[in-house]
């Protein structure tokens, strides 16, 4: 029988989560890795990221300035597309991330 159960991510990397909202591109993908897509809206870009078992997806609007910060994150799984826990969404993206062989943060 399979284990639908998801993947344990090590504690380090949870204790490694970083705060996204207010971030600019550059240290999302810093802190996340490579976003699988990305795709821009008349004031806003979204990134993707696929995690072990959700996707999240990261909202930048552009601020007065032009440059487009975090100012909505959004995790829905995999299968069936149903919202999860952002934070638990962010551990599997950073869980897959170290996995690659890149560091999380």
């Amino acid at each position: 029988m399979a284990d639908d159960r998801p993947p344990v991510i090590p504690a380090s990397t949870a204790t490694a989560r970083p705060k996204l909202t207010g971030l600019d591109r550059a240290a999302v993908i810093e802190a996340l890795g490579r976003p699988r897509l990305s795709r821009r809206e008349a004031t806003a870009e979204v990134l993707t990221f696929g995690g072990l078992e959700c996707s999240l997806f990261v909202f930048l609007y552009d601020g007065p300035d032009g440059i487009g910060v975090v100012r909505h994150v959004e995790a829905r799984a995999r299968q069936g597309f149903a919202l999860v826990s952002d934070g638990r969404c962010i551990d599997s993206v950073l869980g897959r991330k170290a996995a690659a062989g890149a560091s999380p943060v």
